[in-house]
């Protein structure tokens, strides 16, 4: 993958709607081009020219109906991003939802946009080079449901195009109170805000309470066979397995595996603490499990309806805070170590040392009552199990 160093490059443009404006009115959204490459820009299926280097720009796109995952409608616009290099073509694309009085921004190169920046029209002269490879995205686009990652094939990650590789690039994006970041090995991750909450009850029926003082970035899905694969220089897992969640893993290859995905700007890949995780599951209020306006079987692969195995990853259906797969699947290594006592206080981050460290969620493979968003469990670290795999967050890097 090539090493893009990092410019600043602010690209605006007013948003119109397929709705009559008075329902549905012009808005603005900016983008940041943090990259030293022109980059050529596609909302939706449609072409808006290309965000020159160190340059503003200003384009007018359309926003669609998207059906969500729990088949409501929603409005959204997807993000196409592509740049060339001598050796390498960097793309990358997001779906965002938006709605009436809402902005969005969107960062290409990175996670936060630059404090000052300049504003111009975009360069809607430049001819499109790299319109097929961004057709091939769009097709793949057009039939995701509202928040449902890409599968790892239909990134284009590790493909070749007109005799040069297709590599990932970050890019990031927010409106209103959502705000997604896609990797450059095809990893998408939504932020999680700040917040205070109690523990659910553990298998030792203790509970604390817990307030986490930093928002943090959670990847949407189990980290799959494809993207580890794509981190390890390894060969592409077949069709069948490339979603499946990475398995069989113990604690230290997650950990390297976060440490191979390194950083953005001053963003890290980590682990979660337990603390994250729960709350990231319990997704906004204490309960059993998420979402509870639906039933479980509908939100995990647990032993009574997975047929004795695991499934691609994003099938069953999001929490409320649109994560999928907490419930289930396979159990997710955290960055703790165990205690019989949950996490309590601010920030916890666990015992400064053990024998056993933290997993949560359950699997394919366990009852659903070990599923739930309280339920605590515990593994040997250099143990790989078939049924463990790992999930990571982007939280900011202490000083």
């Amino acid at each position: 993958m090539t090493s893009i160093t990092m410019t600043s490059i602010l690209a605006t443009f007013a948003w119109s709607c397929l709705q009559p404006p008075s329902e549905n009115p012009d808005r603005h959204a900016t983008i940041y081009n943090l990259t030293d490459h022109p980059a050529e820009l596609w909302a939706d299926a449609r072409y808006l020219g290309q965000v020159p280097a160190k340059a503003s720009s200003r384009a007018v796109v359309t926003n669609r109906e998207l059906r969500t995952a729990n088949e409501q409608t929603s409005r959204g616009v997807s993000i196409t991003i592509c740049s060339r290099s001598d050796d390498s073509i960097a793309i990358n694309s997001l779906v965002i939802p938006t709605t009436s009085h809402q902005s969005i921004d969107v960062v290409w190169g990175g996670v936060d946009r630059p404090e000052d920046s300049i504003v111009a029209d975009i360069d809607a002269s430049r001819a499109a080079t790299l319109d097929d490879l961004a057709a091939q995205r769009w097709t793949s686009l057009a039939g995701l449901q509202l928040g449902q990652p890409s599968r790892f094939s239909d990134t284009l990650i590790g493909r070749r195009h007109h005799d040069l590789a297709v590599v990932g690039q970050v890019l990031s994006a927010t409106s209103g109170g959502t705000s997604l970041v896609s990797t450059s090995f095809g990893t998408l991750l939504r932020r999680i805000p700040k917040g205070s909450f109690s523990t659910g009850t553990s298998y030792f029926g203790a509970r604390g309470s817990v307030s986490l003082t930093r928002d943090y970035y959670m990847s949407v899905t189990e980290v799959t066979r494809g993207q580890l694969a794509f981190l390890n220089g390894q060969p592409t897992p077949s069709s069948a397995d490339i979603d499946l969640p990475a398995s069989g893993i113990t604690w230290q290859e997650a950990t390297d595996a976060c440490e191979l995905m390194g950083g953005i700007g001053t963003w890290i890949f980590r682990l979660p603490t337990e603390a994250q995780w729960e709350f990231a599951c319990q997704s906004g209020k204490l309960r059993r499990f998420s979402p509870d306006s639906v039933t479980p079987h509908q939100a995990m692969w647990c032993s009574t309806n997975s047929g004795g195995r695991m499934h691609r990853v994003a099938t069953r259906l999001p929490n409320d805070f649109g994560i999928f797969d907490m419930h289930g699947n396979v159990r997710e290594w955290c960055r703790d170590w165990w205690s019989p006592k949950p996490p309590n206080g601010p920030d916890p981050t666990g015992p400064q040392s053990g024998t056993e460290r933290v997993r949560r969620g359950g699997a394919y493979d366990t009852p659903m009552e070990w599923c739930g968003t309280g339920f605590r469990d515990a593994g040997i670290p250099d143990l790989a199990q078939s049924w463990q795999g790992f999930r990571v967050v982007l939280e900011l890097a202490q000083k």
